[in-house]
């Protein structure tokens, strides 16, 4: 953050309130172990690795075909086709091959088991995308797919155990059927990081700019 010539500013998230007026879409299960990755994927962006570290989590723990989903809401097209040929016969699956409202997404994502977050293949990645903020504040469990040297690593911490390369389908896998065995111990699956929900929203915001504008 420079005050001379500009500011950066991170996605913040603004509040927490849920309109129960918004109906979740049919495909959406809630009483299930859900992964969801919303947000567009760009062409660094491949969620192959994910899909079939999905499918060998499947084998490991074949009774999680009946009560595991995994969801790519959002526009898909430099992968439709590989996503469709990797997915048919895979029913836990989803994907909305488009945006879906806002809204709608952002009440999915207080009732999902683990949020998703894939950023492109690299030595580093500074970006903070938004929906880091989402599951942050949703306070559910993250599973980074990206670069060692990355922002969300910065944040989440050395010690957090659910990140992985994007590319990395084994260790994905691994990481899955870990959180999947937590959800059948403790479905809330809770983040509980008290230090990030402070970090992405607006109050802390508000400090940063006091203290570089008006210091």
């Amino acid at each position: 953050m420079n005050s001379q010539t500009g500011f950066i500013i991170p996605h913040q998230y603004s509040s927490d309130f849920e309109d129960k007026s918004i109906e979740f879409p049919d495909f959406f299960e809630t009483d299930k172990f859900t992964l969801m990755h919303a947000g567009n994927l760009m062409n660094t962006r491949p969620p192959i690795p994910l899909i079939k570290a999905y499918k060998e989590f499947l084998n490991i723990c074949p009774e999680a075909k009946d009560n595991s989903r995994i969801y790519l809401l959002g526009n898909v097209n430099f992968y439709k086709d590989e996503i469709k040929k990797e997915t048919k016969d895979l029913p836990q699956f989803y994907c909305s091959y488009g945006d879906l409202s806002y809204d709608v997404v952002n009440k999915m994502q207080k009732y999902i088991s683990v949020g998703l977050i894939m950023e492109s293949k690299g030595v580093i990645s500074p970006f903070l995308p938004g929906k880091f903020s989402s599951c942050v504040m949703s306070d559910k469990m993250i599973l980074h797919l990206g670069p060692k040297n990355s922002e969300i690593r910065r944040l989440l911490g050395e010690d957090y155990p659910y990140m992985a390369e994007i590319d990395n389908v084994d260790l994905i896998s691994k990481l899955i059927v870990e959180l999947y065995n937590h959800w059948k111990n403790d479905n809330q699956m809770n983040l509980n990081r008290t230090d990030l929900k402070l970090y992405v929203g607006t109050d802390y915001l508000e400090d940063q700019i006091n203290t570089f504008v008006f210091n």
